[in-house]
């Protein structure tokens, strides 16, 4: 045990964080919640981020939080630090974590935080018109679990690169619903009991969907790869 004294709070923060990170480390959700207030609170902390390369944890942070209180489709469904499980779909790491290869992205860095937070609002809404069922009953699915959460959040740079190309408006729904109509409705494959399975029914949990099939790493970089391939074609 270690007992120090006239150190500030935030002092007291980064101390336990560097302990409980590296090494027995706290649950997760708690430590990223830790460090998002003290970037919040700390200047140096957030510097710190910076040098690490980890800055864009705070951002996402930020647009989970969005999604959290904002979005019909998200409200209630990320686990934050100290939440019971109950109905939430994934929790806060799994989030944050997938939204990485967004908020690193040119075509969303460039836009002010209002846009950046109207974009992924955007895009969900055009998901949820093309599967209102698996975001209606999303624990028969696996749409906002970590698998189709990683998946889709990793095609959304993809699919900005196109809306640019195209000079759509990567702020409205209807615009994503455009591109991502007919790539999400004809995806499919066989399920574990041999049936082929497409669009909506690709992604329903267990034996009855495709979608476990891609549970890996690996399968989920082949299923990302088979969406980008059924985007419109990008022209010069």
């Amino acid at each position: 045990m270690t007992i120090e004294l006239g150190t500030s709070f935030q002092e007291e923060v980064n101390r336990f964080l560097q302990i409980n990170q590296n090494a027995k480390p706290v649950p997760i959700n708690h430590a990223l919640e830790l460090s998002y207030r003290l970037s919040q609170a700390d200047p140096r902390h957030y510097e710190n981020l910076e040098r690490t390369g980890k800055d864009w944890s705070v951002r996402a942070y930020d647009i989970a939080n969005y999604l959290s209180d904002n979005h019909d489709h998200w409200k209630g469904r990320i686990r934050f630090a100290e939440q019971a499980k109950g109905a939430t779909m994934l929790n806060l790491s799994s989030v944050l974590n997938s939204l990485k290869p967004i908020i690193t992205n040119d075509n969303f860095l460039i836009r002010g935080e209002t846009d950046q937070n109207s974009i992924i609002s955007s895009y969900w809404d055009a998901i949820g018109h093309i599967y209102p069922e698996a975001l209606g009953d999303p624990q028969k699915y696996v749409v906002q679990k970590a698998l189709g959460v990683t998946v889709f959040h990793r095609l959304l740079p993809t699919v900005l690169a196109h809306m640019v190309n195209k000079g759509m408006d990567p702020t409205k729904s209807s615009d994503y619903k455009a591109i991502l109509d007919e790539p999400l409705n004809h995806l499919n494959d066989l399920n574990a009991e041999g049936d082929e399975v497409t669009g909506e029914e690709f992604w329903v949990s267990g034996s009855k969907g495709a979608a476990g099939g891609f549970s890996s790493e690996a399968g989920r970089r082949i299923l990302l790869v088979r969406l980008q391939k059924a985007l419109p074609r990008i022209t010069a």
